[in-house]
């Protein structure tokens, strides 16, 4: 083969594998924006009678959040996050750290459900993972 036609295919065949397809991360890491909530045994829910704004980020292992929410328009900082586990539908979050001291050390067991760009979070779950009558539920839609 001649240089002149080897050096062109050899180009193009080291571009096509440097653009390698980018491997897909988990449906979970990334950015999401808070846009529902509601509390067990509370007639308020956010964004209706709470209003504010939080978000929730993951990545490999680790979650955080951060937020200010209005609760009878008196701000609230709404922040923590630590290590997670994801198995299926089975999400646990044990907190590093939190606003609230007596939360750091622990373990939230949560259900997780996916619909497209939306994640749904409702706990808490028991041991067996079934989900509390009185459970709270968040929606989160995904930002990036």
């Amino acid at each position: 083969m001649k240089i002149s036609t080897l050096l062109p295919t050899l180009f193009i065949v080291l571009l096509l594998t440097s653009c390698a397809a980018e491997e897909e991360r988990p449906p979970l890491e990334g950015a999401w924006n808070l846009v529902y909530s509601e509390w067990p045994g509370h007639e308020m829910t956010f964004p209706d009678q709470i209003t504010g704004s939080s978000i929730k980020f993951f990545c490999k292992e680790h979650f955080a959040f951060a937020g200010r929410l209005h609760v009878d328009n008196v701000p609230m900082n709404y922040l923590g996050g630590g290590r997670y586990t994801l198995e299926g539908n089975r999400y646990s979050e044990m907190f590093d750290y939190h606003r609230s001291e007596d939360v750091i050390g622990t373990t939230t067991r949560i259900l997780m459900e996916f619909r497209g760009d939306t994640l749904i979070q409702r706990w808490p779950v028991n041991e067996d993972w079934e989900l509390d009558e009185m459970h709270h539920m968040q929606k989160y839609v995904r930002m990036d």
